[in-house]
């Protein structure tokens, strides 16, 4: 699968990269697997890195979308954090993050690792900080 994961009980945090591009099979895979994984828990956020994707791709984001979406009510609330740092690729996000909207998935694109682990970070109730590191 080109999305691989790991997830922090103690952060409350999934931390997941992409590289090449994804199907729709593979992004339902990888929800369905965080959700399955023992130590994820609702309400964790999501600090996503597609540095190593193809170029941006617009059914990508509405196939995650959907995978998001329809599982939203065993993930959120929660914020989920993607760093894509083509501008078009951080577009691409703003859309999906849109389609979120009334589920309880905060969806927000950033350009850098440091700010997207910030604003997950600004969504915890402990408010403490978030190591991300590459998986």
């Amino acid at each position: 699968m080109p999305i691989h994961f790991a997830v922090s009980s103690p952060a409350r945090l999934v931390v997941y990269t992409v590289e090449g591009t994804v199907t729709r099979e593979e992004a339902h895979q990888f929800v369905d697997a965080v959700l399955e994984h023992f130590h994820y828990g609702r309400g964790y956020g999501f600090l996503g890195n597609a540095c190593g994707t193809d170029e941006p791709d617009a059914a990508f984001n509405q196939i995650i979308a959907r995978a998001v979406g329809a599982r939203s009510h065993l993930l959120g609330p929660c914020r989920w954090a993607v760093v894509v740092p083509p501008e078009v690729g951080r577009g691409m996000v703003r859309m999906w993050a849109g389609l979120m909207r009334g589920t309880g998935v905060m969806v927000m694109p950033f350009a850098t690792q440091n700010a997207a682990a910030d604003w997950v970070a600004s969504g915890t109730g402990e408010r403490r900080p978030l190591v991300a590191r590459p998986y």
